[in-house]
């Protein structure tokens, strides 16, 4: 998009402001990618969450704006009841509804299961945890930094799996602390004799963009000495992390 790409990666605030400021004048797709863009952020601005809840409290509870939610309110639901309280009746009960129908019964018990998977000896148990991992789960900071730690399993399904799953979490939820903390491993799979771990790892890369500079390097080398596949997705990762150079230069 274009409000983050020249971005990069910066202060969190500034970065939300941005988001916010260009929300309300986004449509269609756009719009549906800045309720997202706005729910990563709402975890950590006050500003965000603020526009979040409103936009909650008027609109239909689904998709990306069910998961920004659902997010926000896992996290920190204090600081979510706090701010919800601001919004006037009958849209604060309502709202308060919403939040609380979208955790599912029996929630609590998935994440200790999918922990306890994830953490498993047996790698056919990981690399199928890895695979069920939804939107849901992944607003768990517990089931995100177990996810990145896979992605250094010895197992290479699992590897794959995790990096996948890596991936759905940039989808879903944007640039987090886990996905930074991710990419030296992805870089390192990034150059694996796997095609597919090889591959998963640079569409996770075109996923990130800008804020994975870093890997530029690596990312010209498998582009240059991969295959067919691995040249295609690795050159299209290149493309998207370089995007806000083009946007520099025009």
């Amino acid at each position: 998009m274009a409000m983050y790409a020249p971005c990069s990666m910066p202060p969190v605030e500034r970065c939300a402001r941005r988001v916010v400021d260009a929300f309300e004048s986004a449509r269609g797709s756009v719009r549906e990618t800045s309720v997202g863009l706005v729910g990563h952020y709402a975890t950590v601005c006050d500003d965000a969450l603020r526009l979040l809840i409103q936009i909650a409290a008027t609109h239909d509870l689904d998709g990306p704006l069910q998961h920004a939610v659902f997010r926000a309110a896992r996290e920190d639901r204090d600081r979510v009841v706090r701010l919800v309280d601001l919004v006037g009746e009958p849209a604060r009960s309502r709202l308060i509804e919403r939040i609380r129908s979208s955790v599912p019964e029996g929630f609590p018990q998935q994440v200790e299961t999918c922990l306890e998977d994830l953490e498993a000896d047996e790698p056919g148990v990981v690399t199928a945890a890895c695979q069920r991992v939804d939107a849901r789960l992944l607003c768990e900071p517990s089931v995100r930094e177990r996810l990145v730690a896979c992605l250094a399993h010895e197992d290479l399904n699992v590897r794959r799996e995790a990096t996948l799953a890596i991936g759905k979490l940039v989808r879903i939820h944007g640039i987090d602390t886990e996905v930074l903390s991710a990419m030296g491993m992805l870089e390192q799979n990034l150059v694996d004799t796997d095609r597919n771990l090889a591959s998963f790892s640079a569409w996770v890369f075109e996923r990130i963009g800008p804020p994975a500079r870093s890997a530029i390097a690596t990312l010209e080398r498998a582009s240059a000495e991969g295959d067919d596949i691995m040249r295609h997705a690795a050159s299209a990762a290149l493309k998207r992390v370089r995007c806000d150079e083009e946007t520099e230069r025009s």
